[in-house]
C-alpha cells in the first residue's frame, strides 16, 4: 500500500496506464479482493501470488501480516484499520490546514478548513476525514459526510484528479475550557488523517503529521494569518484554487475569553478624609442580552500593603478591631439591562492613596454557536477607582500665661491656659460635633469641673477656617512630679457637614472621634505665687476694686512687704505699704479700691513685692499679674453683648 499510494502520484516517472492499474489494485485490496497481476510475472508467480493474497484477505490474514515499512503503523493485530505517514512520503493526495481566524472567543465556534488535492488517474472516494489537536482538552473531529464541496457523492468524499478539495470544521471549545475562562490558550493541529475504505473490510488511514511538509510552515507562522486574510479576501472565485502554492497554512489560534458585558461603575466624591467612613457607592449593571447567575464581585485593594491601615465595609459602616481589605458581593441571578447598587465604606486611619478594583465572574447560557440548545460561558470584568485620603483638620495646643502671653513652662499653683486650636484642612465641609479635654494629673480645671462643657459644640468649618478652644487649667499645688509631664488628651467628635441644599451625605450620619495627644510641658517649682483680681473695665470716678492673693508654697511662715506706686492716672484707698506675716502652705488677701481719673487704656499701679525671709525674683512673681485696664469714660453704656 505504501508502494501504490506513491506510484500512482505524477511525482514518479511511470506512465498513465501504469498508474491506472496501480489505483485499480489499491483499490480491489481496500475491498478485500485479489488484485490484478502485474504484465511480467510468469504463469507460475502468478499461481502462487494468487495462493498469498487468497490467504491474506482471508479470515486470519490480520494474525500473519508483518509489516516491515516503518511509515505503516498497525495499531491492533485484530483491526483491519492501518495508518500510513503520508507526510513522510510522496503522496497522491497532499494537504494543508488552515483555521479560519487567528483567534477565537470562548463564546463562538471556533472554524478550520481542511483542503486535500489529488493527483491520481482517477478519482478516489475516501470515507472519513479527521483531525486531532495537540491540545488533550481538545476531542479529535472529524466527518464521513459533511462536507462543503460538490464532491461529496452518496455520504462520501470523492477527491478528482488536480481539483481542490475543501471542508469546514465548526466546533465549541471544550466546556473545561469555557468554566475556566482560559486566556490566550493555544490550540493547534496535531494531525489530519483521511481514510480510504472501511473497518468492515480494510481501511488505509493517511496520516499528515502537523511538522509535515504540507501541514505548516513553522518559519512563517507569525505571518500566516494575515495571508489568510488576504487570500480569503482576493475573491470567492474558483480560480483561487488554481495554484495549490497560494494557499496559506494556519495549523494554530489562539482562544480568548470574550471580556465580560458587565459594567461595573465606581461613583464617589474625593478625596477622603482620614478617619471618616467613605461612601462608594458600586453600580452592577448587565449589558448582555442573557440573564447572568453566580454573579460574584470581590472588592479590594490593589496595594496589600494599604490593608494594615485601612477597612471596607459593605452597606453600613462598620469597625474592625483587625481590618480586612476585601469583601464579596453575591448575587444568584441578575436579568438582562437591570442594575443593582452597593455602597462600600473606606475607613482610612492615614493618609494615603488608594486603588480599588472590583472582579466580577459570572455564568451565562447563550444559545449555540453550533447547531441547537445552549452553551454555558464563565465570563470576567473589572473596573477600578483611585481614592487619596487627606486630613479633615490640623489640631495644635498653645499654653499661655493668664495675660495670653506663650509660655513654655508652667508652675506649680500658677493657673495658665490652654488652647487647642483646629484649622480646617479638608476641601469638603466638616461640623465639630463635641470636644472633649481630659487632664492627666497633676493638672485640673481651674473651676473645680471635671467636664467643663464643650466651647466648639456644633461649630461649622470650611475652607481654612480656625476654631479654638481655651481652658484655665491649674497645677494643684500639692504636685510631687518633676521635669516634663504630658498634659493629657483632647477628643474632637466630627462629621461632614450637611450640604446647603439640604442632602445629608451618608458619611455625615456616622460621627468620627479623632484623639490628639496634647504636648509635654515643663512643670517648675515656685515658692510663692501671687495672682490679682481686676475687673475687665471700669468707669471714671467710680470704684474699680482691686486684690492680690499671695500663696506660701514652702514650709516656713514667710514675711513679705508690699507697697503700691502712686499713679496719676488713679487714686486709691488702702494703705500704700503693708507688711504681713503668711503661714506656710497658706494663703493671703490684699484688696484695693481704685478711682480713675482719666479715661483710656491706662497702666495699672505697680505693686513693689519684698519677700523678707527668701530671696525671689520680683519679676517672677509679677510675671502673671496684670499691667492695664480700660477705662470707659462717665456716661458710656458697654453694650451688653460686648460685655
Amino acid at each position: 500500500m505504501t508502494l501504490a499510494i506513491e506510484l500512482i502520484g505524477s511525482q514518479y516517472n511511470t506512465t498513465f496506464e501504469e498508474r491506472s492499474r496501480i489505483q485499480a489494485n489499491m483499490q480491489r485490496i481496500i475491498s478485500n479482493e485479489v488484485p490484478e497481476p502485474e504484465p511480467d510475472c510468469t504463469n507460475a508467480e502468478i499461481t502462487k501470488a494468487n495462493a498469498l493474497w487468497t490467504r491474506g484477505i482471508g479470515k486470519n490474514w490480520r494474525e500473519d501480516r508483518i509489516v516491515t515499512q516503518p511509515s505503516i503503523h498497525v495499531p491492533d493485530p485484530q483491526c483491519s484499520e492501518f495508518s500510513i505517514e503520508a507526510s513522510q512520503l510522496a503522496a497522491f493526495v497532499q494537504c494543508k490546514t488552515q483555521f479560519l481566524s487567528s483567534s477565537f472567543y470562548t463564546d463562538e465556534a471556533i472554524g478550520l478548513k481542511i483542503f486535500f488535492r489529488l493527483s491520481a488517474p482517477q478519482p478516489i472516494t475516501f470515507s472519513r476525514i479527521q483531525v486531532t489537536f495537540a491540545e488533550d482538552a481538545y476531542p479529535p473531529v472529524s466527518t464521513v459526510a459533511e462536507a462543503t464541496s460538490d464532491a461529496t457523492v452518496g455520504g462520501a468524499i470523492r477527491l478528482e484528479n488536480g481539483q481542490v478539495f475543501e471542508h469546514t470544521f465548526r466546533f465549541l471549545p471544550p466546556k473545561d475550557l469555557l468554566h475556566t475562562a482560559e486566556v490566550n490558550s493555544k490550540i493547534e493541529i496535531s494531525s489530519v488523517q483521511l481514510s480510504l475504505g472501511s473497518a468492515e473490510t480494510c481501511c488505509a488511514i493517511l496520516r499528515w503529521s502537523a511538522a509535515g511538509s504540507d501541514m505548516t510552515l513553522s518559519a512563517l507562522a507569525s505571518t500566516n494569518h494575515q495571508l489568510v486574510d488576504m487570500w480569503r479576501t482576493a475573491g470567492r472565485g474558483e480560480s483561487r484554487y488554481d495554484l495549490w502554492e497560494n494557499i496559506p497554512v494556519c495549523p494554530w489560534a489562539q482562544l480568548q475569553s470574550r471580556s465580560g458585558n458587565l459594567d461595573l461603575a465606581f461613583s464617589h466624591s474625593p478625596p477622603a478624609l482620614v478617619k471618616e467612613f467613605y461612601p462608594i457607592t458600586l453600580t452592577i449593571r448587565n449589558n448582555e442580552k442573557h440573564t447572568i447567575s453566580n454573579l460574584t464581585v470581590t472588592v479590594a485593594f490593589r496595594e496589600h500593603a494599604m490593608v494594615e491601615s485601612s477597612h471596607l465595609s459593605l452597606d453600613t459602616p462598620q469597625s474592625a478591631d483587625s481590618y480586612t481589605g476585601s469583601l464579596t458581593i453575591t448575587k444568584a441571578d441578575l436579568p438582562a439591562g437591570n442594575e443593582v447598587s452597593h455602597t462600600i465604606f473606606l475607613h482610612c486611619q492615614q493618609v494615603c492613596q488608594h486603588t480599588l478594583v472590583a472582579a466580577a465572574s459570572y455564568g451565562m447560557l447563550i444559545p449555540s454557536a453550533v447547531g441547537e440548545g445552549e452553551q454555558s460561558l464563565l465570563l470576567q470584568n473589572e473596573a477600578s477607582a483611585d481614592v487619596l485620603s487627606v486630613h479633615p483638620f490640623d489640631a495644635s495646643v498653645k499654653l499661655m500665661s493668664m495675660k495670653m502671653e506663650s509660655v513654655d513652662a508652667v508652675h506649680k499653683g500658677e493657673e495658665f491656659i490652654l488652647a487647642a486650636e483646629v484649622r480646617c484642612s479638608s476641601p469638603w465641609p466638616i461640623t465639630i460635633k463635641n470636644t472633649a479635654l481630659q487632664l492627666s494629673q497633676p493638672f485640673m480645671f481651674s473651676d473645680g469641673d471635671e467636664k467643663p462643657q464643650s466651647q466648639l459644640c456644633n461649630v461649622h468649618l470650611e475652607g481654612n477656617n480656625v476654631a479654638t478652644e481655651c481652658f484655665a487649667v491649674v497645677v494643684s499645688s500639692s504636685a510631687t512630679q518633676k521635669g516634663s509631664i504630658p498634659l493629657g488628651q483632647f477628643t474632637l467628635e466630627w462629621c461632614r457637614a450637611v450640604s446647603s441644599d439640604g442632602s445629608d451625605p451618608q458619611s455625615a450620619s456616622v460621627p468620627i472621634q479623632t484623639v490628639l495627644s496634647l504636648p509635654t510641658t515643663a512643670l517648675v517649682d515656685v515658692p510663692f505665687v501671687i495672682t490679682a483680681s481686676l475687673p475687665s473695665h471700669g468707669e471714671v470716678r467710680k470704684v474699680l476694686p482691686l486684690s492680690y492673693n499671695l500663696t506660701n508654697q514652702t514650709g516656713q511662715v514667710q514675711e513679705v512687704e508690699l507697697e503700691i506706686e502712686p499713679s496719676e492716672s488713679f487714686m486709691y484707698a488702702g494703705d500704700r505699704k503693708i507688711h504681713v506675716r503668711v503661714a506656710a502652705k497658706d494663703q493671703h488677701a490684699v484688696s484695693y479700691q481704685l478711682y480713675p481719673n482719666v479715661p483710656g487704656y491706662l497702666s495699672v499701679p505697680k505693686l513693689r513685692i519684698k519677700w523678707l525671709r527668701q530671696d525671689v525674683d520680683e519679676r517672677q512673681l509679677r510675671r502673671s499679674l496684670p499691667t492695664h485696664v480700660f477705662v470707659q469714660p462717665v456716661g458710656y453704656n458697654v453694650p451688653a453683648a460686648s460685655a
